[in-house]
């Protein structure tokens, strides 16, 4: 017995001698890709490297503008016409916008509302193109004081009356070639179809000693037909007492203003002409009151040389409502 069990135990182990091995399976390293030399090239639209603080390009939209007007003090040389550039906006804007300053006699420290939408304004407002009107010859007369004034007479060419008449006054140093630029306005608001009207303007001292003037139409508007800020004034035959030498003269006026409407505003305009007939001097006038329909205002102002005598004196008069 003990025989045959040691017989079935040695069969036992030549038969597991001959099963087949399983195989252990191990992680084998992946064989290595074949390399491949890379040809540089360039892109269509190469990458600008950024700069720490700067966007990619992304634009920025521009600030709304803002309600708050500013308030600009006129410094000594200036005047309406370069302030209105200075801003990019029309001189009719600023007017408009400062209803209470005269730009004809603005003075150093006046105060001037500058309108809130030429704040931020990225382009100049153009002026509108002004209306044909014939310029006469320019007249400027150094002073004493090393300043200029410079005279010059405007009619209106037209078939309609125009307004807002403004010309640009240049002194060019001969020799640097340095601008000095004015604005003349006129004195009344109005000149009628068919009618002259004269311009000044002065240039404070010093000027150069060697300059050439020039001017340039800047503003010439007509006022429509229908238009009803105007009333017809009636002006009696002027009263022209010039003294002796030439150097003044004493115009005296009575204004009657037509229709039912009173006049808010009443103005008058004496210009001074030479023997040649050249304006040498100008001179205006406005009233304070009102001036009631059928009521007659008296005016009397004198108008003074700034070179040569006075030959004659020739007056117009305006009137608003």
């Amino acid at each position: 017995m003990k025989t045959f069990l040691r017989w079935l135990v040695l069969v036992g182990l030549l038969l597991g001698g001959c099963s087949p091995a399983v195989p252990t399976v191990t992680d084998a390293p992946a064989p290595p890709l074949p390399t491949q030399a890379l040809t540089p090239y360039s892109s269509p639209t190469p990458r600008a490297t950024l700069t720490p603080g700067w966007s990619a390009g992304t634009p920025t939209p521009f600030p709304s503008p803002t309600p708050t007007p500013r308030v600009h003090t006129v410094t000594r040389g200036q005047d309406m016409g370069g302030i209105a550039f200075l801003y990019g906006i029309t001189i009719e804007t600023l007017m408009d916008a400062n209803p209470d300053v005269d730009p004809r006699v603005m003075s150093v420290g006046t105060q001037l509302l500058i309108p809130a939408a030429a704040e931020t304004s990225t382009d100049v407002i153009p002026s509108p193109t002004p209306v044909g009107v014939l310029l006469g010859p320019l007249n400027c007369l150094r002073g004493r004081d090393e300043g200029a004034w410079c005279f010059i007479e405007v009619k209106n060419s037209q078939a309609v009356d125009v307004e807002s008449v403004a010309l640009v006054v240049r002194a060019a140093n001969n020799q640097t070639g340095d601008l000095i630029s004015q604005t003349a306005y006129s004195p009344l608001n109005r000149i009628p179809a068919g009618q002259s009207l004269p311009l000044a303007v002065s240039f404070p001292p010093p000027l150069p000693a060697s300059v050439t003037f020039g001017v340039e139409l800047l503003t010439a508007l007509p006022v429509p037909a229908d238009a009803s800020r105007y009333l017809d004034v009636e002006m009696s035959d002027p009263q022209v007492e010039v003294e002796e030498g030439g150097k003044s003269a004493q115009v005296s006026v009575e204004l009657r203003v037509l229709g039912g409407l009173p006049a808010r505003e009443v103005r008058l305009a004496a210009g001074a002409y030479n023997a040649l007939g050249e304006v040498v001097g100008l001179r205006t006038w406005q009233s304070g009151d009102p001036l009631e329909p059928g009521g007659v205002l008296p005016v009397t102002i004198n108008v003074y040389s700034s070179g040569g005598e006075i030959e004659t004196v020739k007056v117009w008069a305006e009137a608003r409502p």
